[in-house]
Protein backbone atom coordinates (compact mmCIF):
# COMPACT_ATOMS: atom_id res chain seq x y z
CA UNK A 1 0.00 0.00 0.00
CA UNK A 2 1.22 3.77 -0.23
CA UNK A 3 3.73 5.04 2.00
CA UNK A 4 5.04 1.45 2.73
CA UNK A 5 2.19 0.15 4.42
CA UNK A 6 -0.04 -2.93 4.57
CA UNK A 7 -3.35 -3.40 4.18
CA UNK A 8 -6.13 -6.30 4.07
CA UNK A 9 -8.10 -6.70 1.09
CA UNK A 10 -10.19 -9.17 -0.68
CA UNK A 11 -11.85 -10.60 -4.12
CA UNK A 12 -10.95 -10.82 -7.47
CA UNK A 13 -8.57 -8.17 -7.68
CA UNK A 14 -6.35 -9.79 -4.97
CA UNK A 15 -6.94 -13.55 -6.73
CA UNK A 16 -5.96 -12.99 -10.17
CA UNK A 17 -2.28 -11.64 -9.23
CA UNK A 18 -1.87 -15.22 -7.36
CA UNK A 19 -2.99 -17.25 -9.89
CA UNK A 20 -0.98 -14.83 -12.33
CA UNK A 21 2.23 -15.96 -10.53
CA UNK A 22 1.27 -19.73 -10.58
CA UNK A 23 0.93 -19.67 -13.64
CA UNK A 24 4.14 -17.74 -14.63
CA UNK A 25 6.26 -20.21 -12.61
CA UNK A 26 3.99 -23.04 -14.39
CA UNK A 27 4.88 -21.71 -17.59
CA UNK A 28 8.85 -21.37 -16.17
CA UNK A 29 8.50 -25.15 -15.36
CA UNK A 30 7.08 -26.03 -18.44
CA UNK A 31 7.30 -23.73 -21.20
CA UNK A 32 5.68 -25.73 -23.98
CA UNK A 33 2.25 -25.95 -21.95
CA UNK A 34 -0.59 -24.80 -23.96
CA UNK A 35 -3.25 -22.58 -22.46
CA UNK A 36 -5.84 -25.12 -21.85
CA UNK A 37 -3.45 -27.17 -20.21
CA UNK A 38 -2.68 -24.42 -17.60
CA UNK A 39 -6.33 -23.79 -16.62
CA UNK A 40 -6.76 -27.52 -16.13
CA UNK A 41 -3.73 -28.32 -14.46
CA UNK A 42 -4.69 -25.36 -11.63
CA UNK A 43 -8.30 -26.29 -11.44
CA UNK A 44 -7.23 -29.95 -11.08
CA UNK A 45 -4.64 -28.91 -8.41
CA UNK A 46 -6.97 -26.66 -6.06
CA UNK A 47 -7.21 -27.84 -2.37
CA UNK A 48 -10.77 -28.17 -1.57
CA UNK A 49 -11.98 -25.83 1.50
CA UNK A 50 -14.82 -25.38 3.40
CA UNK A 51 -17.42 -23.39 1.68
CA UNK A 52 -21.08 -22.65 2.52
CA UNK A 53 -22.13 -24.99 0.01
CA UNK A 54 -20.87 -28.79 -1.33
CA UNK A 55 -18.68 -29.38 -4.26
CA UNK A 56 -19.99 -31.21 -6.76
CA UNK A 57 -18.79 -32.10 -10.46
CA UNK A 58 -21.67 -29.78 -11.53
CA UNK A 59 -22.52 -30.74 -14.93
CA UNK A 60 -24.82 -28.11 -15.13
CA UNK A 61 -22.00 -25.47 -15.01
CA UNK A 62 -20.17 -26.85 -18.15
CA UNK A 63 -17.33 -27.84 -15.84
CA UNK A 64 -15.06 -30.50 -15.84
CA UNK A 65 -11.73 -30.20 -14.09
CA UNK A 66 -12.68 -31.81 -10.79
CA UNK A 67 -15.61 -30.87 -8.11
CA UNK A 68 -16.85 -27.20 -8.17
CA UNK A 69 -18.32 -25.12 -5.92
CA UNK A 70 -20.96 -21.73 -6.68
CA UNK A 71 -19.15 -19.65 -4.30
CA UNK A 72 -15.42 -21.17 -4.33
CA UNK A 73 -15.02 -22.41 -7.75
CA UNK A 74 -12.30 -25.07 -7.98
CA UNK A 75 -11.20 -24.34 -4.03
CA UNK A 76 -8.12 -22.55 -3.36
CA UNK A 77 -4.63 -22.99 -5.84
CA UNK A 78 -1.95 -24.90 -4.71
CA UNK A 79 0.97 -23.47 -6.48
CA UNK A 80 3.72 -26.48 -5.14
CA UNK A 81 1.12 -29.22 -6.77
CA UNK A 82 0.14 -27.23 -9.78
CA UNK A 83 3.85 -26.41 -10.72
CA UNK A 84 4.72 -30.13 -10.18
CA UNK A 85 1.88 -31.07 -12.84
CA UNK A 86 3.23 -28.74 -14.98
CA UNK A 87 6.89 -29.95 -14.39
CA UNK A 88 6.22 -33.52 -15.34
CA UNK A 89 3.47 -33.88 -17.82
CA UNK A 90 4.05 -33.83 -21.80
CA UNK A 91 7.63 -35.01 -20.94
CA UNK A 92 6.94 -38.39 -21.99
CA UNK A 93 4.13 -40.47 -23.66
CA UNK A 94 3.35 -43.64 -21.64
CA UNK A 95 4.23 -47.15 -23.63
CA UNK A 96 1.09 -48.71 -22.57
CA UNK A 97 -2.68 -47.66 -22.62
CA UNK A 98 -2.69 -44.06 -21.30
CA UNK A 99 -5.58 -42.71 -19.59
CA UNK A 100 -8.97 -41.54 -21.34
CA UNK A 101 -10.85 -39.36 -19.14
CA UNK A 102 -14.61 -38.48 -19.99
CA UNK A 103 -16.90 -35.97 -18.74
CA UNK A 104 -20.72 -35.72 -19.48
CA UNK A 105 -21.28 -31.97 -20.10
CA UNK A 106 -25.04 -32.29 -20.37
CA UNK A 107 -28.26 -34.71 -21.13
CA UNK A 108 -26.59 -36.99 -17.88
CA UNK A 109 -28.56 -37.50 -14.50
CA UNK A 110 -25.50 -39.04 -12.99
CA UNK A 111 -21.97 -40.25 -14.01
CA UNK A 112 -19.48 -42.97 -12.42
CA UNK A 113 -15.97 -43.64 -13.91
CA UNK A 114 -17.32 -45.69 -16.94
CA UNK A 115 -20.87 -45.65 -17.58
CA UNK A 116 -23.60 -42.73 -16.93
CA UNK A 117 -27.24 -42.41 -16.58
CA UNK A 118 -28.75 -40.68 -19.67
CA UNK A 119 -32.67 -41.32 -18.33
CA UNK A 120 -35.59 -39.57 -20.52
CA UNK A 121 -32.84 -37.07 -22.43
CA UNK A 122 -33.26 -36.90 -25.82
CA UNK A 123 -29.68 -36.90 -26.18
CA UNK A 124 -26.27 -35.96 -23.98
CA UNK A 125 -22.88 -34.12 -25.11
CA UNK A 126 -19.54 -35.43 -23.51
CA UNK A 127 -16.02 -34.92 -23.78
CA UNK A 128 -13.03 -37.50 -23.61
CA UNK A 129 -9.79 -36.31 -23.33
CA UNK A 130 -6.32 -38.22 -23.03
CA UNK A 131 -4.46 -37.70 -19.38
CA UNK A 132 -1.07 -35.82 -19.80
CA UNK A 133 -1.04 -36.33 -23.19
CA UNK A 134 2.06 -35.09 -24.84
CA UNK A 135 1.10 -32.45 -27.95
CA UNK A 136 3.22 -31.56 -30.01
CA UNK A 137 3.37 -30.92 -34.22
CA UNK A 138 4.83 -34.31 -34.62
CA UNK A 139 1.75 -36.57 -32.41
CA UNK A 140 -1.82 -37.54 -34.76
CA UNK A 141 -4.19 -38.57 -32.73
CA UNK A 142 -6.66 -40.52 -34.15
CA UNK A 143 -10.46 -41.02 -32.80
CA UNK A 144 -12.38 -44.02 -33.41
CA UNK A 145 -15.63 -45.40 -31.78
CA UNK A 146 -17.63 -48.02 -32.09
CA UNK A 147 -21.39 -48.83 -30.16
CA UNK A 148 -23.40 -51.98 -29.07
CA UNK A 149 -27.01 -53.04 -27.53
CA UNK A 150 -28.94 -50.75 -29.39
CA UNK A 151 -30.28 -50.72 -33.15
CA UNK A 152 -30.10 -47.20 -35.17
CA UNK A 153 -28.23 -46.01 -32.11
CA UNK A 154 -25.55 -43.40 -34.09
CA UNK A 155 -23.23 -41.14 -31.66
CA UNK A 156 -20.80 -38.67 -33.99
CA UNK A 157 -17.84 -36.51 -32.98
CA UNK A 158 -18.47 -32.66 -32.95
CA UNK A 159 -14.82 -31.98 -33.64
CA UNK A 160 -12.12 -34.56 -34.51
CA UNK A 161 -8.73 -32.82 -35.28
CA UNK A 162 -5.02 -33.30 -34.36
CA UNK A 163 -5.82 -33.50 -30.71
CA UNK A 164 -5.92 -35.22 -27.52
CA UNK A 165 -8.96 -33.69 -26.95
CA UNK A 166 -12.80 -34.93 -28.54
CA UNK A 167 -16.40 -33.83 -28.21
CA UNK A 168 -18.78 -36.03 -29.35
CA UNK A 169 -22.86 -36.17 -29.31
CA UNK A 170 -24.70 -39.34 -27.80
CA UNK A 171 -28.12 -39.68 -28.72
CA UNK A 172 -30.53 -41.95 -26.50
CA UNK A 173 -29.98 -45.32 -27.40
CA UNK A 174 -32.91 -48.09 -27.15
CA UNK A 175 -31.85 -49.71 -24.71
CA UNK A 176 -28.56 -50.03 -22.53
CA UNK A 177 -25.60 -49.98 -24.52
CA UNK A 178 -21.83 -49.50 -24.84
CA UNK A 179 -20.00 -46.54 -26.56
CA UNK A 180 -16.51 -48.21 -26.92
CA UNK A 181 -14.20 -45.35 -27.95
CA UNK A 182 -9.89 -45.21 -29.07
CA UNK A 183 -7.38 -42.86 -29.91
CA UNK A 184 -4.50 -44.23 -31.69
CA UNK A 185 -1.40 -41.72 -31.08
CA UNK A 186 0.85 -42.35 -33.79
CA UNK A 187 4.59 -40.03 -34.10
CA UNK A 188 5.11 -39.35 -37.73
CA UNK A 189 4.42 -43.10 -39.06
CA UNK A 190 5.47 -44.83 -35.77
CA UNK A 191 2.73 -46.38 -34.13
CA UNK A 192 2.77 -44.90 -29.94
CA UNK A 193 0.08 -46.27 -28.01
CA UNK A 194 -3.67 -46.25 -28.34
CA UNK A 195 -5.84 -45.46 -25.55
CA UNK A 196 -9.38 -47.19 -25.03
CA UNK A 197 -12.28 -46.59 -23.04
CA UNK A 198 -15.66 -48.66 -22.70
CA UNK A 199 -18.57 -46.46 -21.73
CA UNK A 200 -21.98 -48.25 -20.58
CA UNK A 201 -24.79 -45.90 -21.63
CA UNK A 202 -27.67 -46.44 -19.16
CA UNK A 203 -31.40 -45.71 -19.13
CA UNK A 204 -31.98 -45.64 -15.60
CA UNK A 205 -30.14 -46.25 -12.44
CA UNK A 206 -29.15 -50.23 -12.00
CA UNK A 207 -31.27 -51.88 -9.36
Amino acid sequence: MPDNNVAYKSGTSMAAPHVSGIVALMIAANPNLYREEIVRYIEMSAKKISPGGQYTYGQYQNRYNGKWNSEMGYGLVDAQTAVTIARDSRISLPSNSPRMDFYVINGAAAQYDDWFVIGNNPNATATFSLRNPQINSSYTYYWHFSTSGSSDWAPSFEYVGNDAFVTMNIPRPNSDSVLCLRCEIYNGSNHVSTAYLNLDVKLNFPE
